[in-house]
């Protein structure tokens, strides 16, 4: 399994692939960084879980990118997670009515 790193202004996205493919998202995610994680995100087959983890902050360029991949994925017969959300996402989900679109998984390792 080989894992990859692209560094954004305030974004940075670990990619390890596998079964699913874990996508890690550290820092911000805005408009900046939108576009290098659609690509990643659109390289993936199969599962993916986006460990979100690490994020301090996301806007709804960020979150677009998120529905785009779990469209991507649902017409695949596939499933994207989104793994250790923070607050921050979660008020986003909330705030925008998608909380239901997604499957969300806690691990328990966060803060």
């Amino acid at each position: 399994m080989g894992a990859a790193m692209d560094i954004q202004p305030t974004l940075a996205v670990f990619v390890q692939d596998g079964d699913p493919h874990v996508v890690k998202l550290v820092g911000d995610f805005d408009l900046s960084g939108a576009a290098a994680v659609r690509g990643r995100l659109s390289q993936l087959d199969g599962d993916v879980d986006v460990d979100c983890s690490g994020l301090a902050f996301i806007d709804s360029s960020g979150l677009q990118v998120l529905v785009e991949a779990h469209t991507a994925c649902a017409s695949q017969g596939a499933t994207l997670v989104l793994v250790d959300p923070p607050d921050c996402v979660r008020r986003l989900l909330a705030m925008t009515g998608l909380q239901a679109l997604f499957r969300v998984r806690s691990t328990g390792l966060t803060s």
